[in-house]
C-alpha cells in the first residue's frame, strides 16, 4: 500500500526468498510441503478432505443416536454427552461399535442396565479432560 493508502504498484521479479534476504540478512525462511488445506487436532495433522470425512461420521451417529434404535450400553443422553463433547473424536468410533447389542444378542427387548445421563456428563466432562491431555502429545 502506498502513502495515501491505494494499492502500489511494485512487482516482485525473481526469488521472493532473495529479496527478504536483500532487506534483512537475518530473516529465516522456512518451506513446508504441506497444503494449505491441512489441519490439526490434538496434535496431529492431517489432510483437509479427512476433516471433512470425521466430521461426517460425526454428523451421522449424531443423527443415528437421535432417529435410530435405542442404544445398548448407554441412555441417548449418555451417548449424547459423549459426541457433544471435547472427546467426542474418541467417543464417535466407541459408538459406532457399541451402541448395538452384543455379537450373537438377537433379543431387542430390555437391555438391563446401563451407563445414564448423569454418570456420563461425569466422566465426559471431569475425567475426560485429564485423560485426554495425557494421551495426546
Amino acid at each position: 500500500m502506498t502513502e495515501a493508502g491505494q494499492p502500489g504498484t511494485e512487482r516482485v521479479v525473481g526469488s521472493v526468498e532473495d529479496l527478504l534476504r536483500s532487506v534483512d540478512g537475518s530473516v529465516a525462511i522456512t518451506r513446508s510441503d504441506r497444503g494449505v488445506a491441512d489441519t490439526g487436532l490434538g496434535g496431529w495433522r492431517f489432510p483437509g478432505w479427512f476433516a471433512l470425512a470425521l466430521f461426517l461420521v460425526w454428523a451421522a451417529a449424531l443423527v443415528l443416536l437421535a432417529q435410530g434404535p435405542e442404544p445398548w450400553w448407554a441412555t441417548r443422553a449418555a451417548w449424547a454427552w459423549g459426541l457433544l463433547s471435547p472427546a467426542a473424536l474418541v467417543v464417535v468410533p466407541l459408538f459406532v461399535l457399541l451402541s448395538g447389542p452384543p455379537p450373537g444378542v438377537t433379543s431387542a427387548g430390555e437391555t438391563g442396565r446401563r451407563l445414564r445421563g448423569g454418570l456420563a456428563f461425569v466422566l465426559v466432562w471431569l475425567v475426560g479432560p485429564p485423560l485426554v491431555h495425557q494421551l495426546l502429545p
